[in-house]
C-alpha cells in the first residue's frame, strides 16, 4: 500500500524532533547489536511502523529489521525532492512495488508497507549515493 501526504511545517518540525529522538535512541542500540535479527529487537519498539529521514548526510536509520506487514515512511529534511526506492538503480527491480514512481516533494511523505520478507536494499532514485537496506522478516 502506497500514500503520499502533506505535511505541515509545524506538525513536519515536531516529527522530525520525535523522530530525531528515536533514531538517536535506537543508533545507541544498533551501535551494540550484530545480526540483523537481533536489530529485531531495537525496531519492535516502533510498533508497525518506521520512519526513514532522508537528512544531508544519508538515510536514518539506513539499516534495519521490520517484520512483515510493517509501515515504512520515507520522509526529509533536505529541502529537496527525494525519491526513495528499491535498488538496483536505476530501475527498481528488486522489489518493483517499492518505488513511488516520481520524486517526492520536500514537504510531502510517501510510505510503504512491506508484504514480502527478505534482504530490500534501497536508495535515493535522485542521489543514488544515499541507501540503506531493510531486512523484512516473517
Amino acid at each position: 500500500m502506497k500514500t503520499i501526504k502533506k505535511i505541515k511545517k509545524n506538525k513536519f518540525q515536531k516529527l522530525f524532533l520525535g523522530i530525531l529522538a528515536l533514531v538517536t535512541l535506537g543508533g545507541i542500540i544498533f551501535l551494540n547489536i550484530g545480526s540483523p535479527i537481533e536489530t529485531e529487537v531495537a525496531t519492535g519498539l516502533l510498533d508497525k511502523e518506521v520512519v526513514v529521514v532522508l537528512t544531508p548526510q544519508g538515510y536514518e536509520p539506513s539499516d534495519f529489521t521490520v517484520p512483515v506487514g510493517t509501515k515504512v515512511t520515507f520522509t526529509s529534511v533536505t529541502g529537496k525532492p527525494h525519491w526513495p526506492a528499491s535498488n538496483l538503480h536505476p530501475t527498481h527491480e528488486q522489489y518493483s512495488e517499492f518505488d513511488p514512481k516520481r520524486p517526492i516533494e520536500p514537504e510531502e511523505s510517501w510510505s510503504f508497507v512491506f508484504d514480502k520478507s527478505g534482504r530490500w536494499d534501497f536508495h535515493d532514485h535522485i542521489r543514488s549515493y544515499y541507501a540503506g537496506t531493510i531486512y523484512v522478516t516473517n
